[in-house]
This record gives C-alpha cells, structure tokens and sequence, in this order.
C-alpha cells in the first residue's frame, strides 16, 4: 500500500465513511478509489487537492512528507516570502526531514514567540504614542 492511499484510507475510516460514501464526496468512481488506497493507481494532482479540502490537512501528510496533518502549521508560514529569506527556508527544509514532529512544534513555538513578542512590542509602542504618555 502506498503512504497516500494508506493516508486516504485512515483519513476515511476516522470519519466512518465507506469507499463508496468517500467516493461520491470526491466525485470518482469507487473503484478507482479502491485502487488509490490499495496503493495500485496513482493520484492526480487534482484528486490530492480534493483529498485536502475534503480532509483538512496538508498535501505534505498526504503524501508522506510529513506527519503532521494539521494545516495551522503550514498556513502560518504561507505569508512569508521565500525570496526574501532563502537560508531559512533551506535550514527549515533539512530539519524537516530530521526532526521529529514532537521537535518540530518546539521550534515553530520558538519561531512564534520570537515573532509574536516582537509583534506584541510594536502594537504597545503604537497604543503607547496614540495615548500621549509622551513616549516618542
């Protein structure tokens, strides 16, 4: 079995579906469905993107990529410009693939307290000057 079809497979019995119920909800024929689970039919990009929606969880669970599926940890990150931080993303690339997912909500907890401190100081330093405590 594949890690998707697998994924899909556990992802469908936790919410009680049958093959058939997941079928019709995705818009396939229940025995291509069958296929993707047994892991003999690959998945179109397509099918994986209403496999997320559906599901609520990261094409990178799906796939195998990644333990995790919650998309909150994702979607935090989806505001960031690669561009703009390339070294980041390449450190944040290779940990990924070595830590584990207990060690990967302790750093991201890191990362945001980092930022949300920073975030919260400027929001105290703007209601400071709005209120004339004479701070400038």
């Amino acid at each position: 079995m594949s890690v998707i079809g697998h994924r899909i497979k556990k992802l469908r019995e936790q919410r009680n579906w049958s093959q058939l119920t997941l079928s019709k909800k995705i818009g396939i024929n229940n025995s291509v469905l069958s296929r993707i689970e047994a892991g003999k039919r690959n998945v179109e990009d397509d099918l994986i993107t209403k496999f997320v929606e559906l599901f609520e969880v990261t094409s990178d669970y799906l796939l195998g990529y990644t333990d995790n599926p919650d998309k909150t940890v994702t979607n935090k990150l989806d505001n960031i410009d690669e561009s703009e931080w390339p070294e980041a993303y390449n450190v944040l690339r290779r940990a990924n693939k070595k830590l584990t997912d207990k060690e990967k909500r302790k750093m991201l907890r890191l990362i945001e307290e980092l930022f949300l401190d920073d975030e919260e100081e400027e929001q105290k330093d703007g209601k400071a000057d709005e209120g004339g405590t004479g701070k400038s």
